[in-house]
């Protein structure tokens, strides 16, 4: 029976002291001018560009004109001079989340989760252990508690254990804790899945169905060509005869069936004695047409699920995360909204399958018109491709915390792409982070013309207890 149990964290907070760049200095080195404002300063009269390159950036050495260019280019293709504009402060009727405060003038800074103008409502976080991205998921989490934003915790890392939340996580996000390894997970992963395309439903085939499930297995574990076959007619075979009853046990009786042909018999007992391990696991109940994942996101307590997978080794954990992914967006795909938003949480997310055809770079790339929100963090991105990079460079929002010091040239290589910053100079300011700080890069308020901007700040993450819960 499908049960949910509760849970509590510890993470860590930061110094509060802060400062500003603007792109005119962004190659200062003024240790205050944590504050990358990715918009450059207001247009000037002057005509020539190499004139125009030294009016917009008058304390900036070894900035090219063709930078400088290329920045003016953008502010004017996308408003005025905002001298020029006297705009009231907007009224901000959408969800925003505070972050913490800039370094050291206590500026606020907030995810603007809500706000429509963002191109999708993913979050990326990086830094290593014990810098405090879990403790900033929390306050994130704790913090969607004002407007009631559900969440959903796949929690294949021991990150979010009971004894791992805060107790004002424990006692805002109320999160309800889900042992697979006690209570296997009502889903049934051969259930064809349907989608809506503009009014048009499609219904998965069988071979829909045994390529999906065939490839999940491929990506854990690199089965090869010979075994990847066998396991596509087992699945299919499966579905097309047993209908709602093909399950994982099924799928194991056939393949052990195939192993008595002489065409299959070596791949047959190979994957047999593969996949029999994760089988006997029994993740999955038997039984049901389908998890009924509107329990999970509809407004109703708890508003954090968490699916716990302790006490299982590493294939089973990612097996049974990459079936979760995959049946949430066979529901996304049929009832999913972008007004009502879904926020799915990840940590060492980089262990996942990123490839082109999986669930987690569908969400990445189409989750915006299904309402979905990912808050993905990671410790590394060496092992991934480039695609599988730029997939994950696509969230809107970034947090850099402190990377490891073997990670920390490409990770400023990261925070460079998206600031026009050196990644010499993004190395010293990464590396010189403290426990609780990190740099926020994303779209924030303007507040003169309430429009959004890209901005690259330094800031602290304000502490549970000062988040003003309790008042």
């Amino acid at each position: 029976m499908f049960n949910l149990t509760t849970t509590d964290s510890d993470g860590v907070q930061g110094d509060e002291d802060d400062s500003f760049w603007e792109m005119d200095d962004i190659f200062d080195e003024n240790p205050e001018e944590d504050i990358l404002e990715l918009q450059p300063r207001e247009k000037t009269e002057v005509e020539d560009p190499k004139e125009a390159s030294e009016a917009s950036h008058p304390e900036v050495e070894g900035l090219s004109s063709e930078d400088s260019f290329e920045i003016k280019q953008n502010q004017d293709d996308e408003e005025e001079d905002p001298a020029s504009i006297i705009v009231e402060e907007p009224e901000k009727k959408w969800n925003r989340v505070l972050l913490g405060t800039t370094i050291p003038d206590g500026r606020p800074v907030y995810w603007e989760f809500g706000h429509n103008g963002l191109a999708n409502r993913h979050m990326l976080i990086f830094g290593s252990s014990g810098q405090g991205k879990t403790y900033a998921i929390q306050c994130i989490q704790c913090e969607m508690v004002k407007f009631r934003q559900k969440s959903l915790i796949i929690d294949y890392t021991n990150g979010f254990l009971p004894d791992q939340l805060e107790p004002e996580t424990n006692k805002m996000v109320s999160p309800k804790q889900h042992v697979v390894s006690n209570d296997p997970l009502p889903i049934n992963p051969f259930l064809p899945q349907e989608s809506d395309h503009g009014g048009i439903v499609i219904k998965q085939s069988a071979n829909d169905v045994a390529k999906r499930i065939a490839g999940l297995f491929n990506a854990v574990y690199n089965i090869g060509d010979q075994q990847y076959s066998v396991l596509h007619r087992a699945i299919m075979d499966g579905v097309e005869s047993l209908k709602e009853q093909m399950n994982l046990e099924q799928m194991l009786v056939i393949i052990e069936e195939m192993s008595n042909d002489k065409k299959f018999k070596s791949s047959a007992q190979t994957l047999y004695n593969k996949l029999r391990p994760f089988v006997l696991d029994k993740p999955f109940s038997h039984g049901k047409k389908g998890f009924d994942w509107e329990t999970i996101f509809q407004d109703q307590d708890p508003l954090c699920n968490i699916f716990q997978l302790v006490g299982m080794d590493g294939y089973t954990q990612k097996l049974i995360t990459e079936f979760i992914l995959w049946d949430l967006y066979g529901y996304l795909q049929s009832k999913g909204k972008k007004t009502k938003p879904k926020v799915v949480i990840l940590d060492e997310v980089q262990n996942l399958d990123h490839q082109e055809n999986s669930p987690l770079s569908k969400y990445l790339r189409e989750g915006r018109k299904f309402g979905l929100s990912l808050m993905l963090a990671t410790q590394t991105m060496s092992n991934m491709k480039k695609d599988e990079q730029d997939r994950m460079f696509n969230a809107e929002h970034k947090l850099f915390f402190r990377p490891a010091d073997t990670e920390l040239m490409s990770f400023a290589r990261i925070a460079a792409s998206f600031t026009m910053k050196s990644q010499d100079d993004w190395m010293k300011k990464l590396s010189s982070l403290k426990k609780g700080e990190c740099f926020s890069i994303g779209r924030a308020l303007n507040e003169k013309t309430g429009q959004l901007i890209q901005r690259a700040e330094k800031i602290s993450i304000t502490a549970l207890k000062d988040r003003g819960f309790n008042e």
